[in-house]
């Protein structure tokens, strides 16, 4: 069973090259949008040293990727369908620069044949409750608010405009697409390969829907989910990104050694996000990650457990 990866990064490139150089260690490939504003030249350089060298694949098309702006939903898309023109897999994984794995890619893999055509992603209609691990935050966990899909969103710089607002009440609102439910959730995911073809494919064929989102606040956490959740693809959908992420508020929080003990008692295959200016959660990650691989199988019986029981 094939993996590929998505890897969204804007900096840290030692940090970005030690993540790939543990993704692709059993020759996987890994496809890597590389925030515009950032230079390219210091990742190239890093990845130069790594086992990833030869299976690091640049972004062709870059975006400058903003919080909350269409532009990482296009930097989504734009590197996925890459992926999917260039290489073979049978599940591709979304991930941050600062993100790192808790299994090896042995488990990883022994995982996704047991998931079959199954995908992972939260999907909150916003009646739901939030998973046990999570909070009720509506920035991956939606509250129900109609606010982030149907005011209009603009980008400026580093600020966004939402309209209407108290000076401009008379904009009219976004109206959503009367054919999908509303779904949101967290940005990260891992998709079969049905399933990201088929959230290509649908956009290549509703422009409509690029032209809706590009004004939704934070459309990569809406997207997926109104895509997929809708299609006759929703039932292999698995309500889990599979990321061990501790939250406050609205922010993922920067994790520490602090963490160490509640990422290894997750059954997550992935944590967000680490320190580029601290190595060492990153050596024990290494360590933990070489432990799983001599446990004689316990992690994927746990995994599977976990994630896959019926």
């Amino acid at each position: 069973m094939s993996v590929a990866y998505v890897v969204l990064a804007h900096q840290a490139p030692e940090q970005v090259a030690r993540l790939a150089d543990r993704l692709c260690a059993e020759g996987d490939p890994l496809f890597l949008h590389l925030d515009r504003r950032a230079d390219a030249d210091p990742f190239v350089e890093a990845i130069a040293g790594t086992r990833a060298r030869e299976l690091t694949h640049l972004a062709r098309r870059r975006f400058r990727s903003r919080w909350g702006a269409f532009a990482l939903l296009d930097a989504t898309l734009a590197t996925l369908e890459q992926a999917l023109q260039e290489a073979s897999f049978s599940h591709v994984c979304l991930l941050s620069g600062d993100s790192y794995p808790l299994v090896p890619p042995a488990t990883l893999a022994g995982f996704l044949e047991r998931a079959g055509e199954r995908s992972f992603m939260f999907c909150s209609d916003g009646s739901d409750e939030p998973p046990p691990d999570r909070s009720a935050n509506e920035r991956w966990h939606w509250s129900g608010d109609l606010r982030r899909v149907t005011y209009r969103h603009y980008q400026l710089g580093d600020r966004q405009l939402h309209l209407p607002n108290r000076f401009l009440p008379r904009v009219p609102r976004l109206a959503p697409p009367a054919d999908l439910r509303l779904l949101q959730g967290s940005q990260w995911w891992t998709l079969s390969r049905r399933a990201a073809r088929l959230a290509i494919e649908t956009f290549v064929r509703r422009p409509s829907l690029r032209r809706y989102f590009r004004r939704v606040q934070a459309p990569d956490e809406w997207a997926f989910q109104m895509v997929l959740g809708n299609s006759a693809l929703s039932d292999t959908i698995v309500d889990d990104d599979l990321h061990f992420i501790r939250w406050r508020e609205w922010h993922a929080q920067t994790l520490t050694w602090t963490d160490l003990p509640r990422i290894t008692a997750s059954a997550k295959l992935f944590a967000r996000k680490l320190d580029p200016q601290d190595a060492g959660l990153a050596d024990a990650l290494d360590e933990l990650i070489a432990e799983r691989a001599d446990d004689g199988g316990a992690m994927l019986t746990r995994l599977t457990e976990h994630h896959l029981a019926v």
